[in-house]
């Protein structure tokens, strides 16, 4: 995991590439290190991909949620689970289990 997430982590910091390629990137490197980072360190890098309409906001989204489980934050978990269940773009499968990690917070 620490070989691919810093791959990961140059494809996100490669300026050179599109935007889409960085995003994905970032995301992947965050869920490879995700057991390791501290739960703020998530959020922060994610939060600019979570906004509603982003293309991002369901991968992104699921990982900030699950950090702020992490952070003993239900509330922004349930909120963030909320916006990802109401994000028509997200995959079907990702938004009924985001309903039913809302509908639990």
């Amino acid at each position: 995991l620490k070989g691919a997430a810093a791959i990961f982590a140059k494809v996100a910091g490669d300026a050179s590439l599109a935007q889409p390629f960085r995003d994905l990137a970032l995301i992947r490197q965050t869920s490879a290190e995700f057991d390791t980072l501290p739960p703020q360190t998530v959020v922060q890098r994610l939060q600019g991909l979570t906004a509603p309409g982003n293309p991002w906001l369901g991968s992104a989204g699921e990982l900030v949620a699950m950090a702020y489980l992490k952070q003993g934050r239900r509330d922004l978990a349930g909120q963030t689970f909320a916006r990802i269940a109401q994000e028509e773009s997200a995959p079907r499968s990702l938004r009924q289990r985001a309903v039913q990690m809302a509908g639990l917070l």
